[in-house]
Formats: structure tokens, C-alpha cells, sequence
């Protein structure tokens, strides 16, 4: 018997089953969202603060979004913004 609708997977567990298992350090899905996060050196990253700004690049990039990210010691605040849909010229 079939099921009557697909089912909603959290954006960290879609992640996962693409990258063949291996879980992401970062619950990136979450994050994602468009709010402003502030992340502790030592608490919500281990690496450095440079190379944790890096990865909040990278998987901006990766994914078709820009970010925003503002560095004060060990602490990274950082967002990220999805395109805008292109607007279409009516005539």
C-alpha cells in the first residue's frame, strides 16, 4: 500500500544522506534560516575563528546563498541570505 504524501526530512538529515552518512559538524539546516547566529570558539567550534568563518563561506557558496559574518575575538556572528528570485519585466 502506498503512502499518502512524502514526508519532510530535517535539512541536517538530507545533508547527511547526501554526504553518504558522514554527519556535518554544524547543524548548517538550522542555521541557515536568515537569523543572525553567534557562535563561541571552544563551545560551538573547535577550530579556528578564521577557519570557522571559512566554512560559514564555503557552505554559503556551496549551496547558492552569500553570507555575512562580523569577528570579535572567539566569538563569529554570521547570517546567511538566499537569492532573490529574479523579478520578471511585465510589458
Amino acid at each position: 500500500m502506498m503512502q499518502d504524501m512524502a514526508n519532510v526530512v530535517d535539512p541536517d538529515e538530507a545533508e547527511r544522506r547526501r554526504r553518504g552518512g558522514r554527519p556535518s559538524l554544524y547543524p548548517w539546516g538550522q542555521w541557515t534560516n536568515g537569523d543572525w547566529w553567534e557562535a563561541q570558539k571552544g563551545s560551538d567550534f573547535r577550530c579556528t575563528v578564521s577557519g570557522f568563518t571559512s566554512s560559514v563561506y564555503y557552505h554559503a557558496t556551496r549551496h547558492g546563498m552569500t553570507a555575512e559574518t562580523i569577528v570579535r575575538g572567539g566569538t563569529v556572528l554570521f547570517r546567511f541570505h538566499r537569492p532573490r528570485p529574479k523579478e520578471t519585466e511585465t510589458t
